[in-house]
């Protein structure tokens, strides 16, 4: 569930600063604080694609989306932020987004730090729009530390291979994330399992998947608008026993050196699999032959392949009741390796003028990327020059000997194909 606003200006105090954040207002493009009628403050709503690139940084991408623009290179118009606006369920969804990131609510024009070294008595928030003023929130500062407190009611119940984590949902209106921390060790080095935005779905809890067995170690933070943790909760000891068969893992898909695919993959104990196979698409058994074989090793040699075809496996167990439960599925293609035809029907001619013109059948291979032509000169035919440096892409090749020339030359011709094979001449 995405809260809605519950009040129009949020404050922290931290250390000698006070943060503040608040609802946007309608038709305000930035926004003045003032303390009394002094204003020591101005924001403003980023239009700019670079300006919000460097205000947000790699959630630009995530920002520009919610807001409903079609490239991420496009600016924040005020024309598209009226057309956002005016989707309610999207507005919504929108700074429900840049809740979670200050980045984002500065690049929205509503987000300030200000010093509490100064003097702040009757500090308010005016937003503006071409100078004029549309809107204003007064704001009653504080002054004393803003506590975040620990989750409540945090709990863990574990279930095969999982374990569910619920709290209570913060009545704190600033809270926008709660954080997991998990450790395998007490007293060890505890790590954040859920980095993603989380959009306040508090009541659906946590679930910490793809366990193996053995015992885990929990606590719980809440996240606050601006980025600041609050007290950790009880440390949650959960004892996992997993009696369920684990996804096939490490699947991977090799060519060898005699032109066969060989499959790899990590070895479960105790399991039997089936190698399935498609080229056209469409999954079929492909070995062993009987699911009464028990095939219990980890690789698998496919011999039944040709050069060029595109294939695709999986492994799921062989076990009936459990086929679901299987390996992500690899693509692979054989190198090709088979040389084209040499081209043929060469036919030469020599003009008046001494310009050799050498034409040919096209081959038929539809893989045909173009031809070489070496010309030969001497009886032996051994001193070879390559006249193409480059592919020719037509059956036909011209040069000039010039008129005097009574040399012998032959010339030859070869087709290369894409895998840059090259045929006989």
């Amino acid at each position: 569930m995405v809260k809605s606003w519950a009040q129009d200006v949020i404050q922290y105090v931290h250390n000698d600063s006070i943060f503040l954040t608040w609802q946007p207002m309608t038709n305000a493009s930035g926004y003045f604080i003032k303390n009394g009628e002094t204003e020591i403050a101005q924001t403003k709503r980023l239009v700019d694609n670079d300006e919000i690139r460097r205000t947000i940084g790699p959630k630009t991408e995530l920002y520009l989306k919610m807001a409903g623009l079609d490239s991420e290179k496009s600016d924040f118009t005020e024309q598209a932020y009226r057309e956002l606006k005016n989707d309610e369920e999207a507005f919504s969804f929108f700074l429900a987004v840049c809740a979670t990131d200050p980045g984002m609510l500065q690049a929205l024009g509503t987000y300030v730090v200000l010093s509490l070294t100064s003097e702040l008595s009757n500090l308010s928030i005016q937003g503006f729009n071409s100078l004029k003023t549309v809107e204003s929130y007064n704001i009653s500062v504080r002054r004393t530390k803003s506590v975040i407190g620990a989750p409540v009611k945090a709990a863990g119940l574990s279930n095969e291979d999982n374990v569910r984590l619920t709290w209570d949902v913060p009545d704190e209106f600033s809270i926008v994330k709660t954080n997991i921390y998990r450790s395998k060790n007490r007293l060890g080095t505890y790590t954040n399992i859920n980095l993603g935005i989380n959009l306040f779905s508090f009541e659906e809890g946590y679930a910490d998947t793809y366990l193996e067995d053995g015992t885990y170690f929990y606590y719980l933070k809440h996240l606050n608008v601006f980025g600041f943790e609050g007290t950790r909760s009880d440390i949650l000891e959960v004892k996992v026993k997993n009696n369920q068969l684990k996804k096939i893992e490490g699947l991977i898909a090799k060519e060898t050196t005699s032109g066969q695919i060989k499959l790899e993959w990590n070895s479960t104990k105790g399991q039997t699999y089936l190698v399935h196979k498609s080229s056209l698409n469409e999954f079929v058994a492909a070995y062993p032959p009987s699911q009464r074989i028990a095939f219990k090793d980890n690789y698998y040699y496919d011999t039944k392949v040709t050069e060029v075809a595109e294939y695709q496996y999986f492994i799921p167990l062989n076990i009936d009741a459990n086929t679901a439960i299987t390996s992500d599925t690899v693509t692979i293609s054989l190198t090709d390796k088979t040389a084209p035809n040499p081209p043929t029907g060469v036919e030469g001619s020599v003009s008046k003028l001494g310009i050799v013109t050498i034409v040919w059948n096209e081959n038929k291979e539809k893989d045909i990327l173009g031809y070489e032509i070496e010309r030969y000169t001497g009886d032996s035919g051994v001193n070879n020059f390559l006249l193409t440096p480059e592919h020719l892409l037509t059956n036909r090749y011209s040069e000039s000997l010039g008129g005097k020339s009574e040399a012998a030359y032959r010339y030859q011709i070869f087709a290369i194909d894409e895998s840059y094979n090259r045929s006989g001449g």
